[in-house]
């Protein structure tokens, strides 16, 4: 009899945690698609620390705090889905989901084709302030195969400067 509420406990919690997976990857593939659609309003969209995760003296992430004028539901979804890639500690997923909550949700700026958008200059900003020299951390920590692609293909060299090592080492928990 325990043997099978114990069992049971188990399958209970691999079953919600595959549910809670496959909603969160479907919710990021929304956004990196450029399929997600939201009623265009307004409000105040605040990411503290919590919800990103800082460290070091220069960190990366900093806190964001900003009026809307036209975005501020589809922030909001974005904010929720970073809270979650925050605990799964996804660290490819955080990256693309603050940047796209700090270009106030216009698609153009995190666009994931050909490497021309404002996103790639964050990502060797990214790798810069780690001092990291491979995105392949980033691209094993995302859950949508878009975004994975991107980062595995990502023309580092384009970066320029110092780069070097990998962003784990330096205190950052992915």
């Amino acid at each position: 009899m325990m043997f099978h509420v114990l069992l049971y406990l188990i399958l209970n919690f691999c079953l919600v945690n595959a549910v809670m997976t496959t909603s969160y990857s479907k919710a990021i593939g929304l956004f990196t698609s450029g399929t997600a659609s939201f009623a265009k309003n307004s409000g105040v969209i605040r990411v503290g620390s919590r919800d990103a995760p800082r460290d070091g003296i220069n960190p990366y992430f900093v806190p964001l705090n900003f009026y809307s004028f036209d975005n501020y539901s589809k922030l909001k979804a974005i904010s929720s889905i970073l809270n979650a890639a925050v605990e799964a500690g996804a660290t490819g997923d955080i990256l693309y989901l603050y940047n796209y909550i700090a270009f106030n949700g216009e698609e153009g700026n995190v666009a994931l084709t050909n490497y021309t958008s404002n996103f790639k200059d964050e990502v060797c900003l990214f790798l810069k302030t780690y001092e990291a020299n491979s995105t392949l951390e980033l691209s094993e920590t995302t859950a949508d195969k878009k975004l994975s692609t991107y980062y595995k293909n990502f023309p580092v060299g384009d970066c320029g400067g110092d780069v070097g090592g990998d962003f784990s080492s330096h205190g950052y928990k992915t």
